[in-house]
């Protein structure tokens, strides 16, 4: 089976960022992967939706300084709220 593409061996690294605190700094933890279910490895399906699913996504270096707002509904892709980049048109933020 393959190795797990989002997390490679069943735990995903979370980093709480603390924007607004400047004296705290910033906290790292696990968490089991949602898309392998804590165990490293998935099909060959979920690794092809997963590939699919990051090709919707901004990867502009450096990113755009502008994004578009779009409407639940507007989008055939997309059917939630969401901001899409200017330069590349692809999503920038779900929601």
């Amino acid at each position: 089976m393959p190795k797990c593409p989002l997390c490679e061996g069943g735990q995903s690294k979370f980093t709480e960022v603390f924007l607004f605190e400047k004296d705290k700094s910033d906290e790292v933890s696990y968490v089991d992967c949602f898309l392998c279910g804590a165990t490293g490895e998935v099909n060959e399906d979920i690794v092809a939706s997963w590939k699919d699913h990051q090709k919707m996504w901004c990867e502009c270096d450096p990113p755009s300084e502008q994004s578009y707002y779009v409407r639940e509904g507007e989008h055939s892709d997309i059917s939630k709220h969401h901001w899409r980049c200017k330069d590349c048109d692809k999503v920038t933020q779900i929601g």
